[in-house]
């Protein structure tokens, strides 16, 4: 059964959606479970030390404990080609 899939990376949570086609025609959007508590995610990225990329719920973890690592609200910046620093990494909003 062919499905397409949607991803809403918005500035503060991210949300997936899929829909499914049938001999009838495309089915509602049905959320998927991207979150731990809720259906989407925080649009949080951390970038550890060894460039590994950590997203999401545990990004925000991260985040209590090296906040020098996170970016948040990147998606405005995106086209943007002043970089953002995480960690003393020069990363473009693009790139995250």
């Amino acid at each position: 059964m062919p499905y397409v899939l949607g991803i809403d990376v918005g500035s503060g949570r991210t949300r997936a959606a899929i829909s499914r086609r049938s001999a009838t025609g495309w089915s509602d959007p049905i959320l998927v479970g991207l979150g731990e508590r809720q259906p989407g995610v925080p649009t949080v990225v951390y970038l550890a030390a060894d460039r590994s990329v950590v997203v999401g719920d545990e990004a925000e973890r991260q985040a209590a404990t090296d906040p020098t690592r996170i970016a948040r609200g990147f998606t405005a910046r995106i086209g943007d080609d002043v970089p953002l620093v995480l960690g003393g990494t020069l990363c473009t909003a693009q790139e995250l």
